[in-house]
């Protein structure tokens, strides 16, 4: 049987079938006749062959317009469809939310959306250097994340038209990256007892003077600046750190809590401290950084380990132990004298560097120097970096919990 019934020809070796033209005959319409006008090619019997296994399917333009049509014709009601991680929705009717205020726009994909609160001071680490890693963390879970731009106030905003799996994974690594961030940030600010009472206050001014002019106590420790103000001297209770108006509110929250559970465990009683001896954070006198002021009371210990196992169970403070069941106590102390606070004085001084005293003649010789007892009246949120403008007065405080 002839394959090729219209013939072959050959070029370079390669042969190719001639094409076969029929004559197409067009009859007069008063039936007289017919007349032949022009010749047509073979047709095409696989003109209407499905496109079963093929690889790319044609690319007509009615196909592409089909779903967008489709798209214009529906409701323009949407609705966010919960999905089954409570921390992610599904835009309905393929909407996307192009920005905070929910103005809508269009898209031919459905969307999963999510918005996660980034403090200020993290979101350039989380954008990195040319937006490195911001890149590299949208190219990881196939997620387009927005942020926001200087001066705004809104949540970083994660959305991907892949699946849901890939914005919970983006989720899961911006919440380690914030962990990460708090752990690693500078503490901001403080809770703890004030102790700025007369008695408390003439006796620390007595102690400052006999050391500076004592002619027994090396020359290290004579600065001034290494003592604490006596208007700010108190008992550190814990050290929390605070990175914008939402970790405000919840330590605000948690110390309305933390006040009604107090007020049931002191009842009646009164917290009275007793402010006497003195003791250095480390072990090498001649390599002092802090010495502080011991503090005795019973209850008042119990209230501090009571404080400070609140707050890291409301998330507010860090504990370096890795469980609740070893929880260590509070070390109760009153700071007399810190070489931080000359570092800080000292533009001189790299910010790095620590610098310690020689406070053996100290320890020796006020070892038992006597503070006073004073009666503790309430519990207070400060930051490190007051903003108070006069330093003769306690630190701001933020937030107050009132035991008398």
């Amino acid at each position: 049987m002839n394959a090729f019934p219209t013939g072959t020809y050959s070029i370079n070796g390669r042969n190719y079938r001639n094409t076969f033209y029929r004559p197409k005959r067009q009859t007069w319409a008063d039936g007289s006749g017919q007349s032949e006008i022009k010749f047509e090619d073979t047709p095409d019997v696989y003109e209407k062959e499905p496109y079963i296994g093929c690889h790319n399917k044609p690319d007509f333009p009615a196909v592409k317009n089909m779903g967008r049509e489709r798209t214009r014709n529906e409701s323009k009601d949407d609705i966010l469809e919960e999905t089954e991680d409570t921390r992610i929705q599904l835009i309905n009717k393929k909407k996307w939310f192009a920005k905070y205020d929910e103005k809508i726009s269009q898209h031919t994909m459905p969307v999963y959306f999510d918005r996660v609160f980034v403090p200020k001071c993290f979101i350039g680490k989380l954008i990195g250097t040319n937006r490195r890693t911001l890149n590299a963390l949208e190219n990881d879970t196939q997620c387009r994340i927005k942020t926001p731009r200087g001066g705004e106030r809104f949540p970083c905003e994660i959305s991907s038209i892949v699946s849901l799996e890939c914005v919970q994974r983006c989720l899961d690594r911006i919440d380690i990256f914030i962990a990460d961030a708090r752990k690693s940030a500078r503490v901001t600010h403080f809770v703890a007892f004030p102790c700025d009472q007369h008695e408390v206050k003439e006796n620390f001014n007595t102690f400052k003077q006999l050391v500076i002019e004592n002619e027994r106590v090396d020359e290290s420790c004579k600065n001034p600046q290494l003592f604490t103000k006596s208007s700010r001297l108190h008992l550190t209770l814990a050290v929390v750190r605070i990175f914008d108006d939402m970790d405000l509110e919840k330590t605000i929250n948690a110390f309305k809590t933390i006040e009604q559970e107090i007020r049931v465990l002191i009842g009646s009683s009164s917290l009275l401290a007793k402010l006497q001896g003195i003791d250095m954070m480390n072990d090498d006198p001649t390599q002092v950084s802090v010495i502080y002021a011991n503090v005795s009371g019973v209850l008042i210990q119990n209230v501090a380990n009571h404080i400070s196992r609140r707050l890291i169970e409301f998330g507010i403070a860090s504990s370096e132990k890795n469980s609740s069941d070893c929880f260590e106590e509070v070390k109760l102390h009153m700071t007399l004298m810190n070489a931080r606070y000359s570092t800080q004085s000292d533009k001189s001084v790299k910010r790095k560097q620590t610098l310690t005293f020689d406070a053996t003649t100290i320890l020796e010789e006020h070892r038992d120097f006597y503070f006073g007892s004073i009666p503790l009246s309430e519990i207070c949120l400060c930051p490190l970096g007051s903003s108070s403008s006069n330093s003769e007065e306690f630190y701001d405080k933020i937030a107050r919990i009132k035991l008398v």
